[in-house]
């Protein structure tokens, strides 16, 4: 098992994680294209974010990066701070997806 990839445990079918990586980011949540089958990232990935984020959606978790860009950069275009914030929010929790191991969750064929 690579970090870029799922084997299948159904199908044997290799699953780039870099291709679905908007489903990994939006819904954790990734689908093999053979079988059907349904992977989901671990439980502590959703603790760690819904932490990160006080329980209330990305949107804080953007607002304590965009805070931390402006004591750091001193950024005085709004757009620039938000804009690169929303970037790196979605970099960091990529990047942690990548490592965090899928779990099967739903295969056609157990049903």
């Amino acid at each position: 098992m690579s970090l870029l990839t799922k084997e299948c445990e159904v199908c044997g079918t290799k699953i780039s994680k870099i291709k679905n990586w908007y489903r990994l980011v939006f819904t954790n949540e990734i689908k093999c294209s053979n079988c059907g089958g349904k992977y989901n990232l671990s439980k502590w990935f959703d603790w760690v974010f819904d932490l990160f984020n006080l329980g209330h959606g990305f949107f804080i978790g953007i607002g304590i990066i965009a805070l931390i860009l402006y004591l750091i950069t001193n950024i005085e275009k709004a757009w620039i701070l938000w804009s690169s914030s929303i970037i790196i929010y979605i970099l960091i929790k990529f990047l942690i997806a990548l490592v965090t191991p899928l779990k099967l969750i739903e295969s056609k064929k157990e049903l």
